[in-house]
């Protein structure tokens, strides 16, 4: 029987501004650097949870909205981090996200694509209140 990866439950809320995008990537990074888990998978972390973050912000807030809020959640579950991001942004719910295609070379439009690729599983959950959103990121992590 193999151990179960296991991190200490960590919730961190803030403002939707872009200047609070680093209290997020800390949250991450302290977190996983106490469970133990190998640098790049705390590299790849970092990156997917920045982006959704500063997609949020973008996005969903126009570029940043003091009275807009966003959750992040960090735990395990088994061999998997998983990583929730919630926030009170208008519901997209239903909406179809795609990454630019890759050719057409300019700044910005490849978070969802990085996202895709360095998670394991990227989803966008229905709300518990039926407002905002929820998106939800997993990393398997390989037993040593």
């Amino acid at each position: 029987m193999r151990p179960q990866l296991k991190v200490d439950t960590k919730s961190v809320e803030i403002t939707a501004l872009p200047e609070n995008l680093k209290q997020l990537r800390m949250a991450v990074k302290e977190t996983l650097l106490a469970s133990g888990v190998d640098a790049s998978v705390i590299d790849a972390s970092l990156l997917s949870v920045g982006e959704a973050a500063m997609n949020i912000v973008k996005h969903g807030f126009d570029g940043g909205a003091t009275e807009g809020r966003i959750t992040l959640e960090i735990d395990s579950d088994q061999d998997e981090l998983v990583f929730r991001l919630l926030d009170n942004a208008p519901s997209v719910a239903g909406k179809q996200f795609h990454p630019r295609e890759l050719e057409d070379i300019r700044p910005g439009g490849l978070g969802i694509y990085f996202m895709r690729e360095l998670m394991d599983s990227v989803e966008f959950l229905p709300a518990a209140a039926g407002q905002g959103n929820v998106l939800e990121m997993r990393k398997r992590i390989k037993p040593e």
